[in-house]
């Protein structure tokens, strides 16, 4: 269990075995995360990663996917066909999380590519990031996702961002 103040962050109870993970308590929502695969470029070490690009209208939040800290049912299956992964969330306020995740190694290098989905009663949240890192160095990475819950200017959030490292 995870504090910050008192305040319990994170509490699960779980069941896992060949069928996946199945947890209940308080934790990340199945597409929490899908926004950030630019990480993997800072990760996988070597060199750092440099911002060429960001578009935002709108925002009102630095990165927008799942939803974090929230009281819910979260399943996770096993990883099939070379690095895939599904997750699907029941949070707390009748709002669904979905997640496709892949990782893996292709072309000389590891792909890190992530699609989320949150159905909010007040709108969607749609998010999808890839990042492939080179083994000599080199890589790129793009994050996308778009709010659809009603802003105070009565449109849609969206942001974007391009990362480049090089050796």
């Amino acid at each position: 269990m995870a504090t910050n103040g008192g305040e319990v962050r994170y509490s699960d109870v779980w069941v896992s075995g060949a069928f996946g993970k199945l947890a209940i308590g308080k934790g990340d929502g199945a597409a929490n995360g899908t926004f950030e695969a630019f990480g993997l470029l800072n990760y996988l070490g070597g060199s750092e990663s440099h911002l060429l690009w960001q578009g935002a209208t709108n925002l009102r939040y630095r990165d927008i996917d799942g939803v974090s800290r929230t009281n819910r049912i979260r399943y996770d299956s096993p990883k099939f066909g070379g690095g895939f992964h599904i997750a699907a969330t029941l949070d707390n306020g009748d709002q669904n999380e979905y997640a496709v995740t892949y990782k893996g190694k292709i072309a000389g290098g590891k792909l890190d590519a992530r699609y989320g989905f949150v159905d909010n009663n007040a709108g969607d949240i749609k998010s999808y990031s890839a990042a492939y890192k080179h083994n000599s160095g080199f890589g790129i990475a793009y994050s996308d996702s778009e709010d659809d819950r009603p802003a105070a200017s009565g449109s849609a959030d969206t942001v974007s961002y391009t990362h480049l490292t090089l050796p």
